[in-house]
C-alpha cells in the first residue's frame, strides 16, 4: 500500500510539475501578447496624433491658397495694361505673411508675398504660389491615405501559445479595404 501511495504521491508531484510548466508558458505567451496589444495601441495613438496635424496642416494650407487665388485674381493683368490700385491687392498682401508662419519651407512663394512692392511682382509670385499649393495639398493628402491603408502584422512578432512562430496567421491582414467587395480570403 505504501508503494502505490507514494507512487500516486510522486505523479502528483510530476502533475503539478507539469502544470507549473504549462502555467509559466501561458504566463509568457500572456506577457507577449499584452506587449504586442500596448505596442499596437501606442501606433495607433502616434498615428491618430500625425492625422490630427496633417489635417490641421491641410487647413493651413487651403487657407494660404484661399487669399493666395484671391490676390492672383485681383492682380491679372487688364488688357489695358493698367496695374491694381493698392487697397484692392495689399490687404490679401498683408494678411497672407500671418497664415504663412511656420509653413514658408513648403510654400516659399507665397512666404515671399508680403515682401512685394509692386503688383506685377506679387502677381508672379501668387501664380507660383498655386503651385505650391496644389503641391502641399496633394503631399499632404498622400501621406494621410498611407496612414489609412491596411496593416499587416509583422510574422516575427506572431507568436502562437508555445512560442513558436506562426508565420501563415502573420500574413493575413487585420484590415480589408472598405472597397472590396469580396470576403477575406480562407486559409
Amino acid at each position: 500500500m505504501s508503494t502505490i501511495v507514494s507512487a500516486l504521491g510522486d505523479a502528483l508531484v510530476a502533475l503539478t510539475v507539469i502544470l507549473a510548466l504549462w502555467a509559466r508558458r501561458d504566463a509568457r505567451a500572456a506577457q507577449n501578447m499584452a506587449e504586442v496589444a500596448r505596442e499596437a495601441y501606442a501606433e495607433q495613438q502616434l498615428a491618430a496624433q500625425r492625422e490630427t496635424e496633417l489635417v490641421r496642416r491641410r487647413q493651413r494650407v487651403e487657407n494660404v491658397g484661399e487669399v493666395t487665388e484671391r490676390l492672383f485674381w485681383t492682380l491679372v493683368p487688364s488688357a489695358g495694361g493698367s496695374s491694381a490700385l493698392p487697397q484692392a491687392w495689399m490687404p490679401d498682401r498683408n494678411r497672407i505673411a500671418q497664415l504663412v508662419v511656420g509653413l514658408a519651407a513648403a510654400l516659399p512663394s507665397c512666404a515671399a508675398i508680403p515682401e512685394a512692392g509692386t503688383p506685377e511682382h506679387a502677381f508672379d509670385l501668387a501664380k507660383q504660389g498655386r503651385n505650391e499649393v496644389t503641391e502641399e495639398l496633394q503631399r499632404i493628402d498622400r501621406e494621410l491615405r498611407k496612414l489609412h491603408s491596411p496593416a499587416i502584422p509583422q510574422a516575427a512578432n506572431a507568436t502562437d501559445l508555445d512560442g513558436n512562430e506562426n508565420v501563415a496567421d502573420a500574413a493575413v491582414p487585420t484590415t480589408w479595404p472598405s472597397d472590396s467587395l469580396s470576403a477575406p480570403p480562407t486559409s
